[in-house]
């Protein structure tokens, strides 16, 4: 499994869950309409307008003329152009079209949306995801555009073949020069703040959020992260958490717990656990636990060894299930 590739943490972790899906079994067939439900949405993968609405609808004022275009439109033919959709794993996932989906959600259509499909590598609909958003006529910020070239350049060069310079300028439409100071940039910071990973040995990417922090980071202006910074972000996190997820992380800790190792990715979860205290994982170990539970405990919520081996006496290192 890759990890981080240099890409901000949200990105990276949703591109690792859509290689899995598509890693499963991806979809042979092509409808050319669907239901609004099977049409989801990845916004950090292929969003590259700036914004924290979880479907990557950014633009309110252009959502509500595209619910007035249809509503004008006669009954039976209320369609717009087909959205971009591209399939991995079992779903179909925008890849442009996150504004029109909107619109079909405000204006109470279901059924019988037109769509297109994109066939290719993720690493193509991501290109092209932002290549279809630069000629919209609702048009990227410079920030906007900034940042989604910096994710094909972290994408790039994590990546053989690369992606080259002169794709990204016409997918971004910045300056190859802009490009070009990119690709070094992303260089210089593996070299000064790459990492490896203490679990598998693996090389890990640098990892900036965003193009800006990456600037920072390299004129040396990345602010000192203080004890209350580290705080006020958790308590951000917790609120949008709660916001987000209201009761259902406490009436389904199983759920949960499945959803963070999806989220997150499996090194990642193992780390974030030993980060906090609970246990040391083993990746093997995780493997191992979570095939036990596949096959079927009594109770689900039993109790099992989770140090030195499945099995082993004389440990309390313990863990529930529904934590995996």
């Amino acid at each position: 499994m890759s990890i981080g590739r240099g890409l901000s943490r949200g990105t990276a972790s949703e591109k690792d869950r859509l290689e899995r899906e598509a890693q499963a079994g991806t979809r042979e067939d092509r409808p050319t309409v669907l239901r609004l439900r099977d049409i989801h949405t990845c916004p950090p993968v292929f969003q590259p307008r700036l914004g924290e609405d979880r479907n990557g609808a950014t633009n309110g004022d252009h959502v509500r003329a595209l619910v007035h275009q249809l509503d004008t439109m006669p009954a039976g033919a209320r369609k717009l152009e087909p959205i971009a959709v591209y399939a991995a794993g079992r779903r179909f996932y925008i890849v442009d079209g996150h504004h029109r989906r909107a619109a079909y959600e405000k204006a109470g259509i279901t059924e019988g949306i037109p769509v297109r499909h994109f066939e290719g590598t993720l690493e193509a609909a991501i290109h092209a995801a932002l290549e279809f958003n630069s000629r919209a006529h609702l048009g990227l910020t410079n920030a906007e555009r900034n940042e989604a070239a910096w994710r094909l350049v972290c994408i790039g060069e994590m990546k053989r073949p690369r992606i080259t310079v002169a794709a990204i300028v016409q997918a971004s439409r910045l300056s190859k020069k802009s490009v070009e100071n990119m690709r070094a940039l992303w260089r210089r910071l593996q070299a000064r703040f790459g990492d490896n990973c203490d679990i598998t040995g693996e090389r890990l990417p640098a990892v900036f959020d965003t193009y800006r922090e990456a600037v920072e980071a390299d004129r040396g202006e990345k602010k000192e992260f203080t004890k209350e910074m580290r705080d006020a972000m958790i308590g951000q996190m917790v609120d949008k958490l709660g916001k987000a997820l209201g009761k259902h992380p406490h009436q389904h800790p199983e759920m949960m717990g499945e959803a963070l190792v999806r989220y997150l990715g499996e090194v990642r979860f193992a780390s974030m656990v030993e980060e906090q205290g609970f246990m040391k994982v083993e990746l093997e170990e995780l493997e191992e636990f979570r095939a036990w539970k596949d096959r079927g405990a009594i109770n689900p919520h039993v109790l099992h060894p989770a140090k030195c081996g499945f099995g082993d006496a004389g440990h309390d290192y313990r863990t529930d299930p529904s934590d995996f």
